[in-house]
């Protein structure tokens, strides 16, 4: 269980007040949820607004299916919206009082298929409310949803569909109200290709409207994508970047290009120099809808944990002992996926992710854009919070081995040795937590244990399936893994079976028939 609060004052135009946050999270094997509760108050002006948010968020295991559940409510306002006012004061379109709430709850059940993919459903009802005394908008919506993931090679595509329906009502004081019906088919597609040197990205998605409420009939999007790429023979120092767009209108028929570049340089003092450059027709600049250049130097600079403000960036690092922190030495990792509630971002070159909107999710690492030999820390693939240590949220993965094991045959054993002596022989290695993990045993009696996180085993050896029974000669072997991805091969001497001997009770002989 973790609790964290906040409280800030807040000044603006028309005065001062003071505002507050509180969040309680739990995690467990089986399930896990947030509570996050907020108010900030606000006054008259646009940008000061009163807003107070409560949201639900979490997830619940039942077998081989997550269930994941997200309930909100948020509303914002002005504070003098009932303040009188003299009927000279002229009227302001940003002091009208306005209102806006939102609510709605969603589910989502989740399966994993085989090691590398995953397959979820959405469910989702929300409604919305804005306006003022003189005119009111109000929303409901019912969402229907389906979203898959898989990894092939080091590939990891995912694809979203939705059923959108949504009743709009418009609502005039002294006139009738209008109500509006409509529905939108979305669809999305992303390959993302993580390389040494940079990332791969290519998007795709469709949109279509129907209904007498729709503006349009809907668009395609089509954006290719290259980020960080290192360039050569400057030592990973300078990084370019680049994309393209494509923006097609179902209605009409037009098509919109959009290009950007940029280049980033790594200067002392952790200080980064940004050139960028972009062309956008939807923006415009002293009339024109050119290219569009921007310089700028960015500098990072650490600050106490309580001036961090949320919790939006965090670092996937190889944790070489295992003990879910992260040590002096141990690398962040480059192009992982991390989704954290609805938005799935890629760590950079030194294994920091960064979310670009408020989220109370929790982050999961997904295990398929990791790097061959890499795995996510047991002690997070149960559910546990390891790793996850103040403000910040880091995900430990974990470096893993290969062992060996040699079955031999000892020195005065009389068994035939035939090519299927240890067919029906189980090797298994047990860990401290008592998880066991069991090996693949090959037919000239080696036993193989591909990917063992850092930790402390026993080995366990069941030779009693064997066509003649075996058993270990004296103590079976206890290792340790440290972190190493050197193979590690191990012997173990094996024998017959020990037989036990033991006096029988005498036979009872059936009574003769005329003494019955």
């Amino acid at each position: 269980m973790a609790a964290r609060g906040e409280l800030a004052w807040r000044r603006w135009a028309d005065g001062a007040a003071l505002g507050g946050a509180a969040e309680l999270g739990h995690r467990s094997a089986a399930s896990d949820w947030r509570f996050r509760a907020s108010h900030a108050p606000g006054g008259s002006r646009a940008f000061a607004r009163a807003q107070t948010d409560v949201t639900m968020t979490g997830g619940q295991r039942l077998g081989g299916t997550r269930i994941g559940y997200v309930g909100f409510y948020a509303a914002d306002g002005d504070a003098r919206s009932g303040d009188a006012r003299s009927t000279s004061e002229p009227i302001d379109p940003l002091r009208r009082g306005t209102r806006q709430h939102t609510q709605g709850i969603a589910v989502m059940p989740q399966w994993t298929i085989g090691r590398n993919s995953s397959l979820g459903l959405e469910a989702r009802v929300g409604s919305s409310e804005s306006g003022d005394a003189t005119a009111r908008l109000s929303t409901m919506s019912q969402v229907l949803g389906l979203f898959s993931a898989t990894r092939i090679h080091a590939i990891t595509a995912t694809t979203t569909a939705t059923y959108t329906r949504s009743q709009r009502a418009l609502m005039f004081a002294g006139a009738e109200d209008t109500r509006l019906h409509e529905a939108q088919i979305n669809w999305t597609g992303q390959l993302v290709w993580p390389v040494a040197y940079g990332t791969f990205d290519v998007y795709s998605s469709l949109q279509r409207s129907t209904g007498g409420a729709a503006l349009s009939d809907g668009q395609h999007d089509l954006v290719l994508r290259a980020e960080r790429l290192a360039v050569p023979l400057l030592q990973n120092r300078v990084h370019a970047s680049a994309a393209i767009g494509r923006l097609t209108s179902l209605s009409t028929g037009n098509v919109i290009y959009t290009q950007r570049a940029g280049l980033s340089a790594v200067l002392p003092m952790s200080t980064y120099l940004r050139l960028d450059t972009e062309r956008n027709p939807f923006v415009t600049f002293g009339g024109n809808s050119g290219w569009i250049t921007a310089l700028r130097i960015e500098r990072s600079f650490g600050t106490p944990g309580f001036l961090r403000g949320g919790r939006g960036t965090g670092v996937v690092f190889e944790d070489q002992n295992g003990n879910g922190v992260r040590d002096h030495g141990e690398r962040g990792l480059p192009g992982v996926l991390v989704r954290v509630g609805g938005e799935v971002v890629i760590t950079d070159r030194g294994g920091v992710y960064r979310l670009t909107r408020a989220t109370g999710g929790v982050p999961e690492l997904d295990e398929r854009s990791l790097p061959f030999g890499l795995m996510l820390a047991p002690q997070l693939s149960r559910g546990t919070s390891a790793g996850v240590h103040g403000d910040a949220l880091d995900i430990p993965v974990v470096p893993v081995g290969a062992v060996e094991v040699r079955l031999e045959l000892s020195a005065d054993a009389t068994l035939n040795r035939t090519p299927t002596m240890w067919t029906g022989v189980t090797v298994s290695a047990r860990d401290a937590t008592g998880r066991r993990h069991v090996a693949l045993l090959l037919a000239d009696g080696r036993a193989v244990f591909e990917a063992l996180p850092p930790g402390t085993y026993r080995l366990e050896i069941d030779g009693s399936g064997a066509a003649e029974p075996l058993s270990v000669e004296g103590e079976a072997p206890s290792f340790t893994l440290s972190g190493s991805r050197e193979p590690r091969v191990m012997r173990v001497t094996m024998g017959p079976r020990r037989l036990r001997m033991f006096r029988a009770p005498p036979a009872q002989r059936p009574a003769a028939e005329g003494q019955r």
